[in-house]
């Protein structure tokens, strides 16, 4: 369990100031990822999604790695919110033929945390059944 706390603690240290920045500025994305609102409802968007939804992964991480009651429901979380990002991002940029630099790095911690939610998750299984049969 400590070490699904500890990549909880590194995830949500990842997503929420990044989040946070991504709210104050959205034109940021325009450099790093050359994502651009052209209305204020872009920008909303922007600061919905990037800000919103990214903070709110970070946050959930982050309550998942003080209380372990809420470790497993923050895990499922991730791994749905990294597999719904990083396989629609792939498909994406797959079919688009785009990978830049900022699509890579994304993809990489978005099926790099995936797969170390699965390898978390299976652990805790075994752990549990385990300790069931155990008994």
């Amino acid at each position: 369990m400590l070490a699904v706390r500890i990549f909880l603690a590194f995830t949500a240290a990842l997503w929420t100031p990044y989040a946070f920045y991504l709210w104050i500025d959205p034109a940021y994305l325009t450099e790093a990822a050359n994502v651009a609102a052209t209305s204020p409802t872009g920008v909303a968007e922007l600061r919905a999604m990037y800000g919103g939804v990214q903070a709110a992964v970070g946050l959930v991480a982050l309550a998942g790695a003080l209380r372990p009651a809420l470790a497993p429901c923050a895990l499922v979380m991730l791994g749905a919110a990294c597999a719904g990002l990083g396989i629609a991002r792939l498909g994406a940029a797959a079919i688009g033929g785009a990978f830049s630099d900022y699509t890579v790095m994304a993809l990489g911690l978005e099926l790099g945390s995936l797969a170390i939610v699965l390898a978390l998750w299976k652990r805790a299984n075994a752990m549990t059944n385990g300790a069931a049969h155990a008994g």
